[in-house]
């Protein structure tokens, strides 16, 4: 849009400059609803970030913005379906702390699948790589040509498939309902602890390790892994992982770029609504179980 087109070091059309932020796509909106536009597609400040929108009438603002694992896993099942077409194989790969839908689908066509740390230096040294993401609306769609998160091939790959699908009169909606009918619908958010006074006084990720929860909320907590003991080929990291009777996951890992804590949730369900449900009880129990904490 107009009012973000020439670089400005103060980005003063929004509160922080990620397109995954609440409000950052505002702007967009607003045009798009000027334009009557179908599809929104917006980049962070060096691009190497993808965000996209569709429209969607029945919301206030006029768009439904995608998540990044809900992307993650279009770009994932249009990445495998292009490699069955062309007769070859290879890996899909994401960062831990992202859905594990794309596990699922590698496993619907044949392909390996790895889980990484977070970052990109993991995710692109993924041998036989055809397909990498991070579920902070980071992707690699292209690994013989950009080998690392990229905002500009993720883009043309989604008007790829965006054209692609219109062609044949359906959305990118209906391509998610899609994989989500082979493989099983998910759902994915985050609880975020900000470092200041308000966080406990014990480090969050110490705090669970000295009295590991046996159940969140009405869930039991089925294993816990701590990263930090080792966990598979994994490095040894500040990270606890718990799987829930439910099959849902909680990860809680300190951010390496902000102050804060990170608690993700994935969980999955034979409907998306089940799974969105299942997200927003866990959120809530996690922010009680955090209160609790000394």
């Amino acid at each position: 849009v107009s009012e973000q087109a020439e670089p400005d070091p103060l980005f003063p059309t929004t509160a922080f400059p990620n397109p995954e932020e609440a409000g950052a796509l505002d702007l967009s909106f607003e045009h798009g609803r000027f334009l009557h536009a179908d599809l929104i597609l917006a980049h962070d400040p060096d691009a190497d970030r993808l965000a996209i929108a569709v429209s969607d009438p029945a919301r206030p603002e006029g768009y439904r913005a995608f998540t990044g694992n809900q992307l993650g896993a279009i770009l994932g099942w249009w990445a495998a379906t292009r490699a069955q077409q062309a007769g070859t194989s290879g890996a899909l790969a994401n960062s831990l702390v992202s859905s594990p839908v794309l596990g699922r689908i590698a496993k619907h066509f044949g392909l390996s699948h790895s889980e990484t740390l977070t970052g990109f230096k993991y995710v692109s040294r993924v041998p036989d790589l055809i397909f990498g993401f991070e579920e902070a609306i980071g992707y690699l769609v292209t690994p013989s040509l950009v080998r690392d998160k990229d905002g500009i091939s993720a883009a043309l790959a989604v008007l790829d498939l965006y054209y692609s699908l219109a062609g044949r009169g359906e959305t990118l909606e209906d391509y998610l309902a899609l994989i989500e009918a082979q493989v099983g619908a998910f759902a994915s958010g985050q609880v975020t602890i900000r470092l200041d006074g308000s966080a406990p006084k014990t480090p969050l990720t110490h705090a669970l390790r000295s009295a590991v929860p046996s159940m969140i909320g009405s869930r039991g907590v089925s294993q816990c892994d701590d990263f930090l003991k080792g966990v598979g080929s994994f490095p040894k990291d500040d990270i606890l992982r718990f799987f829930l009777s439910d099959d849902s996951r909680v990860i809680v890992r300190p951010s390496g770029t902000e102050p804060k804590i990170k608690l993700y949730i994935d969980t999955q369900a034979a409907t998306r609504a089940e799974a969105e449900s299942r997200l927003s009880e866990i959120e809530a129990d996690l922010r009680e179980l955090v209160r609790a904490l000394p």
